[in-house]
């Protein structure tokens, strides 16, 4: 069997043409994928908007106190982590988003505040008298 100039041409250009496709392909950066999801506790002296998007939950105004658990998501930087913590302040911020905001009873957050903190304390710090 004879392979004619053209026809290997011709498989060439089809690999190639395969291989540019492949590296085409738009590949997601790996600090702009990754989130960590973190929960926390809050307590806030600020007004509630009534607004759907929760990182706008509170506003500017003063009011009477209001707790519960926010849920932030925080942006992986993988590789740049170390610029990130010498970052001033203000640009860190941008790698966090408030996904939820649920309001709970300030003195149920404060019990079960002194319940975990009781339990780290007991388990890591032993007083010696």
């Amino acid at each position: 069997m004879k392979v004619l100039p053209f026809d290997l041409a011709r498989a060439m250009g089809a690999c190639l043409s395969v291989c540019v496709a492949l590296i085409a392909l738009p590949v997601p950066a790996t600090a702009q994928t990754e989130f960590q999801t973190l929960e926390f506790p809050y307590f806030t002296l600020r007004n509630r908007t009534g607004s759907d998007d929760p990182a706008n939950a509170y506003g500017g105004k003063r009011s009477d106190l209001k707790a519960g658990l926010c849920q932030v998501e925080e942006r992986d930087l993988g590789v740049l982590a170390p610029l990130a913590g010498v970052a001033p302040n203000f640009l860190r911020e941008e790698l966090l988003r408030v996904r939820r905001v649920q309001e709970r009873d300030p003195a149920a957050i404060l019990d079960a505040l002194e319940v975990t903190a009781g339990e780290r304390l007991g388990s890591s710090f032993k007083c010696n008298t």
